[in-house]
Protein backbone atom coordinates (compact mmCIF):
# COMPACT_ATOMS: atom_id res chain seq x y z
CA UNK A 1 0.00 0.00 0.00
CA UNK A 2 2.78 2.41 0.93
CA UNK A 3 4.60 1.53 -2.27
CA UNK A 4 1.51 2.39 -4.33
CA UNK A 5 1.06 5.70 -2.55
CA UNK A 6 4.72 6.57 -3.14
CA UNK A 7 4.33 5.63 -6.81
CA UNK A 8 1.28 7.91 -7.14
CA UNK A 9 3.12 10.79 -5.46
CA UNK A 10 6.14 10.25 -7.72
CA UNK A 11 3.90 10.19 -10.82
CA UNK A 12 2.24 13.46 -9.79
CA UNK A 13 5.60 15.12 -9.10
CA UNK A 14 6.91 13.88 -12.46
CA UNK A 15 3.95 15.43 -14.27
CA UNK A 16 4.21 18.68 -12.32
CA UNK A 17 7.92 19.00 -13.15
CA UNK A 18 7.31 18.21 -16.82
CA UNK A 19 4.35 20.56 -17.12
CA UNK A 20 6.13 23.46 -15.46
CA UNK A 21 9.63 23.07 -16.92
CA UNK A 22 8.96 21.15 -20.16
CA UNK A 23 12.44 19.64 -20.56
CA UNK A 24 11.51 17.84 -23.81
CA UNK A 25 10.42 20.41 -26.41
CA UNK A 26 12.15 23.72 -25.77
CA UNK A 27 11.85 25.20 -29.26
CA UNK A 28 8.10 24.77 -29.74
CA UNK A 29 7.46 25.37 -26.07
CA UNK A 30 9.23 28.72 -26.06
CA UNK A 31 7.30 29.87 -29.13
CA UNK A 32 3.96 28.85 -27.63
CA UNK A 33 4.61 30.10 -24.13
CA UNK A 34 5.87 33.42 -25.44
CA UNK A 35 2.56 33.80 -27.28
CA UNK A 36 0.48 32.49 -24.37
CA UNK A 37 2.28 34.55 -21.75
CA UNK A 38 2.39 37.80 -23.71
CA UNK A 39 -1.12 37.46 -25.09
CA UNK A 40 -3.55 35.18 -23.23
CA UNK A 41 -2.05 35.47 -19.78
CA UNK A 42 -1.86 39.24 -20.07
CA UNK A 43 -5.64 39.17 -19.63
CA UNK A 44 -5.17 37.64 -16.19
CA UNK A 45 -2.33 40.02 -15.33
CA UNK A 46 -4.41 42.99 -16.44
CA UNK A 47 -7.20 41.74 -14.19
CA UNK A 48 -5.23 41.73 -11.00
CA UNK A 49 -3.47 45.02 -11.82
CA UNK A 50 -6.96 46.50 -12.08
CA UNK A 51 -7.95 44.86 -8.79
CA UNK A 52 -4.88 46.31 -7.07
CA UNK A 53 -5.79 49.76 -8.40
CA UNK A 54 -9.51 49.34 -7.55
CA UNK A 55 -10.34 49.98 -11.20
CA UNK A 56 -12.22 46.74 -11.94
CA UNK A 57 -15.83 47.61 -11.21
CA UNK A 58 -17.48 45.70 -14.06
CA UNK A 59 -17.52 42.17 -12.63
CA UNK A 60 -15.29 40.65 -15.31
CA UNK A 61 -12.12 38.96 -14.09
CA UNK A 62 -9.99 39.30 -17.21
CA UNK A 63 -8.94 42.25 -19.32
CA UNK A 64 -6.10 44.45 -20.51
CA UNK A 65 -4.58 47.25 -18.48
CA UNK A 66 -3.76 50.54 -20.19
CA UNK A 67 -1.41 53.23 -18.94
CA UNK A 68 1.76 54.96 -20.11
CA UNK A 69 3.99 51.87 -19.96
CA UNK A 70 3.79 51.24 -23.68
CA UNK A 71 3.94 48.35 -26.09
CA UNK A 72 2.70 47.83 -29.61
CA UNK A 73 -0.09 45.44 -28.53
CA UNK A 74 -2.75 45.58 -25.82
CA UNK A 75 -1.14 42.81 -23.83
CA UNK A 76 2.26 44.49 -23.90
CA UNK A 77 0.98 47.32 -21.77
CA UNK A 78 -0.37 44.93 -19.12
CA UNK A 79 2.93 43.09 -18.78
CA UNK A 80 5.02 46.27 -18.86
CA UNK A 81 2.94 47.70 -16.03
CA UNK A 82 3.12 44.46 -14.06
CA UNK A 83 6.89 44.21 -14.51
CA UNK A 84 7.27 47.94 -13.80
CA UNK A 85 8.88 48.54 -17.18
CA UNK A 86 8.19 51.68 -19.20
CA UNK A 87 9.04 51.68 -22.89
CA UNK A 88 10.81 54.93 -23.77
CA UNK A 89 11.97 56.36 -27.07
CA UNK A 90 15.62 57.29 -27.56
CA UNK A 91 16.72 58.88 -30.83
CA UNK A 92 18.13 62.17 -32.12
CA UNK A 93 15.02 64.05 -31.01
CA UNK A 94 14.17 62.34 -27.73
CA UNK A 95 15.99 60.98 -24.70
CA UNK A 96 13.89 58.65 -22.55
CA UNK A 97 10.88 60.03 -24.44
CA UNK A 98 11.62 63.67 -23.38
CA UNK A 99 12.33 66.11 -26.20
CA UNK A 100 15.85 67.45 -26.64
CA UNK A 101 14.54 70.50 -28.55
CA UNK A 102 11.16 71.61 -27.15
CA UNK A 103 8.97 71.33 -24.06
CA UNK A 104 7.45 68.07 -25.28
CA UNK A 105 7.41 64.40 -24.34
CA UNK A 106 6.16 61.14 -25.84
CA UNK A 107 3.44 58.91 -24.41
CA UNK A 108 2.26 55.58 -25.97
CA UNK A 109 -1.08 55.99 -27.69
CA UNK A 110 -4.02 53.96 -26.41
CA UNK A 111 -7.61 54.53 -25.26
CA UNK A 112 -6.45 55.65 -21.83
CA UNK A 113 -3.75 58.10 -22.95
CA UNK A 114 -5.98 59.49 -25.72
CA UNK A 115 -8.43 60.51 -23.03
CA UNK A 116 -5.85 61.67 -20.50
CA UNK A 117 -3.57 63.81 -22.66
CA UNK A 118 -5.84 66.43 -24.18
CA UNK A 119 -5.25 70.09 -24.99
CA UNK A 120 -6.21 72.17 -21.96
CA UNK A 121 -5.35 69.55 -19.35
CA UNK A 122 -2.46 70.30 -17.01
CA UNK A 123 0.75 68.44 -16.23
CA UNK A 124 2.30 68.90 -12.78
CA UNK A 125 6.00 68.11 -12.36
CA UNK A 126 8.07 67.06 -9.33
CA UNK A 127 9.10 70.67 -8.68
CA UNK A 128 5.43 71.58 -8.18
CA UNK A 129 5.14 73.56 -11.39
CA UNK A 130 2.04 73.00 -13.54
CA UNK A 131 1.84 73.58 -17.29
CA UNK A 132 -1.07 73.43 -19.67
CA UNK A 133 -1.00 71.01 -22.60
CA UNK A 134 -0.99 73.08 -25.79
CA UNK A 135 -0.65 70.38 -28.45
CA UNK A 136 -1.18 66.63 -28.84
CA UNK A 137 -0.37 64.84 -32.08
CA UNK A 138 0.69 61.40 -33.26
CA UNK A 139 4.39 60.65 -33.37
CA UNK A 140 5.47 57.60 -35.41
CA UNK A 141 8.04 55.52 -33.57
CA UNK A 142 11.37 55.77 -35.41
CA UNK A 143 13.13 52.95 -33.56
CA UNK A 144 12.17 50.02 -35.76
CA UNK A 145 10.37 49.10 -38.95
CA UNK A 146 6.73 50.20 -39.05
CA UNK A 147 6.92 51.14 -35.40
CA UNK A 148 8.48 48.60 -33.11
CA UNK A 149 6.56 49.97 -30.15
CA UNK A 150 3.63 51.47 -32.04
CA UNK A 151 2.36 55.01 -32.34
CA UNK A 152 3.09 57.60 -29.65
CA UNK A 153 1.45 60.85 -28.71
CA UNK A 154 3.73 63.86 -28.85
CA UNK A 155 2.51 66.02 -25.96
CA UNK A 156 3.66 69.65 -25.87
CA UNK A 157 3.18 71.87 -22.82
CA UNK A 158 3.41 75.65 -22.55
CA UNK A 159 6.83 77.20 -22.09
CA UNK A 160 9.96 77.24 -24.17
CA UNK A 161 12.49 75.62 -21.82
CA UNK A 162 13.31 71.93 -22.03
CA UNK A 163 11.83 69.49 -19.52
CA UNK A 164 15.12 68.65 -17.83
CA UNK A 165 14.87 65.50 -15.71
CA UNK A 166 16.82 67.08 -12.86
CA UNK A 167 14.16 69.80 -12.52
CA UNK A 168 10.94 68.28 -13.82
CA UNK A 169 11.47 64.56 -13.16
CA UNK A 170 10.92 61.52 -15.36
CA UNK A 171 7.72 60.95 -17.33
CA UNK A 172 6.40 58.47 -14.76
CA UNK A 173 6.57 61.28 -12.16
CA UNK A 174 4.22 63.56 -14.09
CA UNK A 175 0.72 64.09 -12.67
CA UNK A 176 -2.05 64.97 -15.13
CA UNK A 177 -5.26 66.76 -14.17
CA UNK A 178 -8.28 67.60 -16.28
CA UNK A 179 -9.74 71.06 -16.83
CA UNK A 180 -11.60 70.82 -13.51
CA UNK A 181 -8.47 69.88 -11.59
CA UNK A 182 -9.30 66.18 -11.19
CA UNK A 183 -6.31 63.83 -11.15
CA UNK A 184 -6.51 61.00 -13.65
CA UNK A 185 -6.27 57.46 -12.25
CA UNK A 186 -3.08 55.48 -12.80
CA UNK A 187 -4.56 53.52 -15.66
CA UNK A 188 -7.70 52.08 -17.24
CA UNK A 189 -9.04 48.54 -17.35
CA UNK A 190 -10.54 47.23 -20.58
CA UNK A 191 -12.47 44.14 -19.57
CA UNK A 192 -12.46 41.00 -21.71
CA UNK A 193 -16.18 40.52 -22.23
CA UNK A 194 -16.11 37.20 -24.12
CA UNK A 195 -16.24 35.33 -20.82
CA UNK A 196 -16.82 35.98 -17.13
CA UNK A 197 -13.15 35.38 -16.35
CA UNK A 198 -13.60 33.62 -13.00
CA UNK A 199 -9.93 32.66 -12.98
CA UNK A 200 -8.98 36.33 -12.98
CA UNK A 201 -11.12 36.92 -9.89
CA UNK A 202 -9.40 34.06 -8.10
CA UNK A 203 -5.95 35.23 -9.21
CA UNK A 204 -6.67 38.65 -7.74
CA UNK A 205 -6.89 36.93 -4.36
CA UNK A 206 -3.47 35.38 -5.01
CA UNK A 207 -2.16 38.83 -5.88
CA UNK A 208 -3.31 40.11 -2.48
CA UNK A 209 -1.82 37.19 -0.55
CA UNK A 210 1.59 36.66 -2.14
CA UNK A 211 4.51 38.99 -2.73
CA UNK A 212 4.39 41.12 -5.87
CA UNK A 213 5.67 39.30 -8.97
CA UNK A 214 5.68 35.94 -7.13
CA UNK A 215 1.99 35.30 -7.71
CA UNK A 216 2.46 34.48 -11.41
CA UNK A 217 4.91 31.68 -10.61
CA UNK A 218 2.71 30.39 -7.77
CA UNK A 219 -0.43 30.40 -9.93
CA UNK A 220 1.31 28.55 -12.76
CA UNK A 221 2.71 25.89 -10.44
CA UNK A 222 -0.69 25.51 -8.77
CA UNK A 223 -2.33 24.94 -12.16
CA UNK A 224 0.27 22.27 -12.95
CA UNK A 225 -0.35 20.52 -9.62
CA UNK A 226 -4.14 20.41 -10.11
CA UNK A 227 -3.74 19.15 -13.69
CA UNK A 228 -1.29 16.42 -12.61
CA UNK A 229 -3.61 15.19 -9.85
CA UNK A 230 -6.62 15.06 -12.19
CA UNK A 231 -4.75 13.29 -14.99
CA UNK A 232 -3.27 10.71 -12.62
CA UNK A 233 -6.79 10.13 -11.30
CA UNK A 234 -8.04 9.53 -14.84
CA UNK A 235 -5.24 7.05 -15.54
CA UNK A 236 -5.90 5.13 -12.32
CA UNK A 237 -9.63 4.89 -12.99
CA UNK A 238 -9.01 3.73 -16.58
CA UNK A 239 -6.65 1.06 -15.28
CA UNK A 240 -9.32 -0.03 -12.80
CA UNK A 241 -12.16 -0.05 -15.33
CA UNK A 242 -10.35 -1.51 -18.33
CA UNK A 243 -6.75 -2.64 -17.98
CA UNK A 244 -3.39 -1.39 -16.81
CA UNK A 245 -2.03 -1.12 -20.35
CA UNK A 246 -4.70 1.40 -21.35
CA UNK A 247 -4.14 3.38 -18.15
CA UNK A 248 -0.40 3.39 -18.80
CA UNK A 249 -0.88 4.59 -22.39
CA UNK A 250 -3.04 7.46 -21.16
CA UNK A 251 -0.35 8.37 -18.61
CA UNK A 252 2.50 8.29 -21.12
CA UNK A 253 0.57 10.41 -23.64
CA UNK A 254 -0.40 12.96 -20.98
CA UNK A 255 3.20 13.04 -19.77
CA UNK A 256 4.94 13.31 -23.16
CA UNK A 257 2.43 15.25 -25.24
CA UNK A 258 3.91 18.65 -26.16
CA UNK A 259 0.39 20.04 -26.39
CA UNK A 260 -0.81 18.97 -22.95
CA UNK A 261 2.43 20.36 -21.53
CA UNK A 262 2.12 23.70 -23.32
CA UNK A 263 -1.22 24.60 -21.79
CA UNK A 264 -0.59 23.15 -18.32
CA UNK A 265 0.69 26.25 -16.44
CA UNK A 266 -1.38 28.82 -18.31
CA UNK A 267 -3.22 31.33 -16.15
CA UNK A 268 -5.72 31.91 -18.95
CA UNK A 269 -6.50 28.41 -20.19
CA UNK A 270 -6.75 26.66 -16.78
CA UNK A 271 -6.25 23.28 -18.44
CA UNK A 272 -7.09 21.16 -15.41
CA UNK A 273 -10.74 22.23 -15.76
CA UNK A 274 -10.80 20.64 -19.23
CA UNK A 275 -10.26 17.15 -17.80
CA UNK A 276 -12.12 17.43 -14.49
CA UNK A 277 -15.46 16.30 -16.02
CA UNK A 278 -13.73 13.23 -17.53
CA UNK A 279 -12.44 12.28 -14.08
CA UNK A 280 -15.90 12.69 -12.54
CA UNK A 281 -17.55 10.73 -15.37
CA UNK A 282 -15.11 7.84 -15.01
CA UNK A 283 -15.61 7.71 -11.26
CA UNK A 284 -19.38 7.67 -11.77
CA UNK A 285 -19.08 4.85 -14.33
CA UNK A 286 -17.06 2.66 -11.99
CA UNK A 287 -19.58 3.28 -9.18
CA UNK A 288 -22.70 3.24 -11.34
CA UNK A 289 -24.49 0.81 -9.03
CA UNK A 290 -24.13 3.15 -6.04
CA UNK A 291 -26.99 5.64 -6.05
CA UNK A 292 -25.43 8.15 -3.62
CA UNK A 293 -22.20 8.32 -5.61
CA UNK A 294 -24.16 8.82 -8.83
CA UNK A 295 -26.06 11.75 -7.34
CA UNK A 296 -22.85 13.32 -6.04
CA UNK A 297 -21.30 12.90 -9.51
CA UNK A 298 -24.33 14.57 -11.14
CA UNK A 299 -23.82 17.59 -8.89
CA UNK A 300 -20.05 17.76 -9.32
CA UNK A 301 -20.01 17.38 -13.08
CA UNK A 302 -22.47 20.27 -13.33
CA UNK A 303 -20.25 22.37 -11.09
CA UNK A 304 -17.18 21.38 -13.13
CA UNK A 305 -18.81 22.45 -16.41
CA UNK A 306 -20.00 25.68 -14.81
CA UNK A 307 -16.49 26.49 -13.56
CA UNK A 308 -14.99 25.72 -16.96
CA UNK A 309 -17.58 27.91 -18.70
CA UNK A 310 -17.05 30.77 -16.25
CA UNK A 311 -13.34 30.57 -17.12
CA UNK A 312 -13.97 30.41 -20.88
CA UNK A 313 -16.07 28.59 -23.46
CA UNK A 314 -13.19 27.40 -25.63
CA UNK A 315 -13.26 23.64 -26.25
CA UNK A 316 -16.51 23.29 -24.30
CA UNK A 317 -17.78 20.56 -26.65
CA UNK A 318 -14.72 18.42 -25.91
CA UNK A 319 -14.99 19.08 -22.20
CA UNK A 320 -18.69 18.20 -21.99
CA UNK A 321 -18.39 15.12 -24.20
CA UNK A 322 -15.26 14.12 -22.28
CA UNK A 323 -17.41 13.85 -19.17
CA UNK A 324 -19.56 11.13 -20.79
CA UNK A 325 -16.96 9.71 -23.20
CA UNK A 326 -16.55 6.42 -21.37
CA UNK A 327 -20.31 6.14 -20.85
CA UNK A 328 -20.78 6.39 -24.61
CA UNK A 329 -18.21 3.64 -25.04
CA UNK A 330 -19.97 1.40 -22.54
CA UNK A 331 -23.40 2.09 -24.03
CA UNK A 332 -22.31 0.93 -27.49
CA UNK A 333 -20.52 -2.11 -26.06
CA UNK A 334 -23.64 -3.01 -24.08
CA UNK A 335 -25.64 -2.78 -27.32
CA UNK A 336 -23.20 -5.17 -29.01
CA UNK A 337 -23.58 -7.59 -26.10
CA UNK A 338 -27.36 -7.10 -26.00
CA UNK A 339 -27.15 -6.51 -22.25
CA UNK A 340 -30.48 -4.71 -21.82
CA UNK A 341 -30.25 -4.19 -18.06
CA UNK A 342 -26.77 -2.67 -18.23
CA UNK A 343 -27.74 -0.58 -21.25
CA UNK A 344 -30.72 0.96 -19.48
CA UNK A 345 -28.61 1.80 -16.42
CA UNK A 346 -25.93 3.40 -18.60
CA UNK A 347 -28.45 5.41 -20.62
CA UNK A 348 -30.17 6.68 -17.49
CA UNK A 349 -26.91 7.75 -15.83
CA UNK A 350 -25.58 9.33 -19.04
CA UNK A 351 -28.82 11.27 -19.41
CA UNK A 352 -28.56 12.78 -15.94
CA UNK A 353 -24.85 13.52 -16.35
CA UNK A 354 -25.67 15.27 -19.61
CA UNK A 355 -28.55 17.25 -18.09
CA UNK A 356 -26.37 18.30 -15.17
CA UNK A 357 -23.63 19.41 -17.58
CA UNK A 358 -26.09 21.46 -19.60
CA UNK A 359 -27.47 23.04 -16.41
CA UNK A 360 -23.91 23.95 -15.34
CA UNK A 361 -23.26 25.51 -18.73
CA UNK A 362 -26.55 27.44 -18.65
CA UNK A 363 -25.86 28.79 -15.15
CA UNK A 364 -22.50 30.13 -16.32
CA UNK A 365 -24.13 31.56 -19.44
CA UNK A 366 -26.77 33.26 -17.28
CA UNK A 367 -24.12 34.93 -15.11
CA UNK A 368 -22.28 36.02 -18.24
CA UNK A 369 -25.48 37.32 -19.84
CA UNK A 370 -26.24 39.47 -16.80
CA UNK A 371 -22.77 41.04 -17.03
CA UNK A 372 -22.88 41.43 -20.80
CA UNK A 373 -26.33 43.00 -20.76
CA UNK A 374 -25.62 45.27 -17.77
CA UNK A 375 -28.28 43.44 -15.81
CA UNK A 376 -30.52 42.55 -18.77
CA UNK A 377 -30.18 38.79 -19.36
CA UNK A 378 -31.85 38.73 -22.78
CA UNK A 379 -29.78 41.61 -24.15
CA UNK A 380 -26.61 40.03 -22.81
CA UNK A 381 -27.46 36.62 -24.26
CA UNK A 382 -28.13 38.12 -27.68
CA UNK A 383 -24.77 39.90 -27.58
CA UNK A 384 -22.94 36.71 -26.56
CA UNK A 385 -24.57 34.71 -29.36
CA UNK A 386 -24.00 37.33 -32.06
CA UNK A 387 -20.58 38.62 -31.08
CA UNK A 388 -18.92 35.50 -29.65
CA UNK A 389 -20.70 32.22 -30.35
CA UNK A 390 -21.32 32.85 -34.04
CA UNK A 391 -17.80 34.16 -34.53
CA UNK A 392 -16.24 31.04 -33.00
CA UNK A 393 -18.50 28.53 -34.69
CA UNK A 394 -19.89 29.09 -38.19
CA UNK A 395 -20.07 32.91 -38.13
CA UNK A 396 -23.75 32.81 -39.09
CA UNK A 397 -25.30 36.20 -39.62
CA UNK A 398 -22.03 38.14 -39.64
CA UNK A 399 -21.59 40.51 -42.54
CA UNK A 400 -18.59 39.66 -44.71
CA UNK A 401 -17.70 43.31 -45.06
CA UNK A 402 -17.05 43.49 -41.30
CA UNK A 403 -14.50 40.66 -41.37
CA UNK A 404 -10.80 40.54 -42.05
CA UNK A 405 -9.37 38.10 -44.59
CA UNK A 406 -8.64 35.24 -42.17
CA UNK A 407 -12.10 35.52 -40.57
CA UNK A 408 -13.72 35.45 -44.00
CA UNK A 409 -11.70 32.35 -44.91
CA UNK A 410 -12.87 30.63 -41.72
CA UNK A 411 -16.52 31.16 -42.75
CA UNK A 412 -16.01 29.83 -46.26
CA UNK A 413 -13.89 26.85 -45.22
CA UNK A 414 -15.58 23.46 -45.07
CA UNK A 415 -15.56 21.30 -41.95
CA UNK A 416 -13.52 18.67 -43.82
CA UNK A 417 -10.83 21.21 -44.74
CA UNK A 418 -10.63 22.32 -41.09
CA UNK A 419 -10.20 18.74 -39.84
CA UNK A 420 -7.53 18.13 -42.50
CA UNK A 421 -5.59 21.15 -41.20
CA UNK A 422 -5.28 19.31 -37.90
CA UNK A 423 -3.91 16.15 -39.46
CA UNK A 424 -0.55 17.85 -40.07
CA UNK A 425 1.27 18.24 -36.78
CA UNK A 426 3.95 20.89 -36.36
CA UNK A 427 5.30 19.05 -33.30
CA UNK A 428 5.86 15.49 -32.15
CA UNK A 429 2.65 13.63 -31.35
CA UNK A 430 4.39 12.57 -28.18
CA UNK A 431 8.10 12.70 -27.48
CA UNK A 432 9.84 10.40 -29.97
CA UNK A 433 6.87 10.06 -32.37
CA UNK A 434 7.13 12.75 -35.07
CA UNK A 435 4.05 14.63 -36.19
CA UNK A 436 4.27 13.36 -39.77
CA UNK A 437 3.22 9.92 -38.45
CA UNK A 438 -0.14 11.20 -37.21
CA UNK A 439 -2.06 10.11 -40.31
CA UNK A 440 -0.50 6.64 -40.11
CA UNK A 441 -1.25 6.30 -36.40
CA UNK A 442 -4.81 7.58 -36.81
CA UNK A 443 -5.64 5.26 -39.71
CA UNK A 444 -3.88 2.10 -38.50
CA UNK A 445 -6.69 1.27 -36.02
CA UNK A 446 -9.14 1.18 -38.95
CA UNK A 447 -6.94 -1.30 -40.80
CA UNK A 448 -6.55 -3.31 -37.59
CA UNK A 449 -10.33 -3.46 -37.10
CA UNK A 450 -10.89 -4.52 -40.74
CA UNK A 451 -8.16 -7.17 -40.39
CA UNK A 452 -9.68 -8.53 -37.19
CA UNK A 453 -13.13 -8.62 -38.80
CA UNK A 454 -11.65 -10.57 -41.72
CA UNK A 455 -10.00 -12.97 -39.26
CA UNK A 456 -13.28 -13.18 -37.32
CA UNK A 457 -11.70 -11.87 -34.16
CA UNK A 458 -14.04 -10.07 -31.76
CA UNK A 459 -12.50 -6.67 -31.12
CA UNK A 460 -15.62 -4.56 -30.84
CA UNK A 461 -13.95 -2.53 -28.11
CA UNK A 462 -11.31 -1.35 -30.62
CA UNK A 463 -13.99 -0.03 -32.96
CA UNK A 464 -15.90 1.70 -30.18
CA UNK A 465 -12.79 3.18 -28.53
CA UNK A 466 -11.70 4.60 -31.87
CA UNK A 467 -14.91 6.19 -33.13
CA UNK A 468 -16.15 7.55 -29.80
CA UNK A 469 -12.79 9.19 -29.05
CA UNK A 470 -12.68 10.54 -32.62
CA UNK A 471 -16.12 12.11 -32.08
CA UNK A 472 -15.07 13.70 -28.79
CA UNK A 473 -11.72 15.01 -30.03
CA UNK A 474 -12.99 16.30 -33.37
CA UNK A 475 -16.12 17.93 -31.94
CA UNK A 476 -14.50 21.36 -31.54
CA UNK A 477 -13.03 21.22 -35.06
CA UNK A 478 -16.60 20.75 -36.29
CA UNK A 479 -18.77 22.84 -33.96
CA UNK A 480 -16.07 25.43 -33.32
CA UNK A 481 -15.07 25.60 -36.98
CA UNK A 482 -14.36 29.32 -37.06
CA UNK A 483 -12.16 29.21 -33.98
CA UNK A 484 -10.39 26.04 -35.16
CA UNK A 485 -9.66 27.37 -38.65
CA UNK A 486 -7.84 30.38 -37.23
CA UNK A 487 -6.19 29.02 -34.07
CA UNK A 488 -4.01 26.25 -35.47
CA UNK A 489 -1.31 27.28 -32.99
CA UNK A 490 -3.61 26.08 -30.21
CA UNK A 491 -6.22 23.52 -31.14
CA UNK A 492 -4.08 20.45 -31.83
CA UNK A 493 -4.50 19.76 -28.13
CA UNK A 494 -8.03 18.56 -28.89
CA UNK A 495 -6.69 15.25 -30.20
CA UNK A 496 -5.60 14.41 -26.64
CA UNK A 497 -9.13 14.03 -25.27
CA UNK A 498 -8.69 10.31 -25.89
CA UNK A 499 -8.14 9.91 -29.62
CA UNK A 500 -4.34 9.78 -29.65
CA UNK A 501 -4.37 7.59 -26.55
CA UNK A 502 -6.80 5.05 -27.98
CA UNK A 503 -5.02 4.92 -31.35
CA UNK A 504 -1.70 4.12 -29.69
CA UNK A 505 -3.37 1.61 -27.36
CA UNK A 506 -5.09 -0.23 -30.23
CA UNK A 507 -1.80 -0.53 -32.12
CA UNK A 508 0.11 -1.78 -29.08
CA UNK A 509 -2.67 -4.14 -27.98
CA UNK A 510 -2.98 -5.62 -31.47
CA UNK A 511 0.76 -6.26 -31.56
CA UNK A 512 0.58 -7.97 -28.16
CA UNK A 513 -2.38 -10.09 -29.27
CA UNK A 514 -0.59 -11.23 -32.42
CA UNK A 515 2.57 -12.10 -30.49
CA UNK A 516 0.50 -14.02 -27.93
CA UNK A 517 -1.29 -15.95 -30.69
CA UNK A 518 2.00 -16.85 -32.33
CA UNK A 519 3.41 -18.01 -29.03
CA UNK A 520 0.29 -20.13 -28.45
CA UNK A 521 0.53 -21.54 -31.96
CA UNK A 522 4.21 -22.43 -31.55
CA UNK A 523 3.48 -24.04 -28.19
CA UNK A 524 0.72 -26.22 -29.60
CA UNK A 525 3.00 -27.40 -32.37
Amino acid sequence: MKRKILMYIFSILLLVFTFYKNPFDKINDEEFREFNSSNSEALAVGGFIAAENNENKTGYGLGYWYDESGGVWDWGNSWNTYNKVMIKINNDEYTDSISNKTSAFLIPQNDYTNNKYQVGNKVTFINGESRTITSVKEYPDKIGEVGEYGIYLEVTVEGDDLLEVSMYGNIEDYVVTDKKGNVYPGGAFKEYVSQVGLQGKIYSIFADIFNYNNEVKIIRITNCIFLAIILIGICLLISQKYNQLLGTVFFVVFWLSPWIIKFAPSMYWVEFLWFLPMLIGLYCLINIDKKRIRIVCYIFIGLAIMLKSLCGYEYITNVMLGGIEFFLIEIILAMFKKDRKKLLSLLKTTFFLGISSIVGFMLALTVHSILRGNGDIITGLVRIIKEDAMRRTFSIGIQNSALNDIALESIEASVVSVVIKYCNFSTDIILGIPGNLFNLISFMPIFICVYNFYKRRKTNNFVVFYFVSLLVSASWFILGKGHSYIHTSLNFVMWYFGFVQFCIYIIIKQFINIMYERKESMGSN
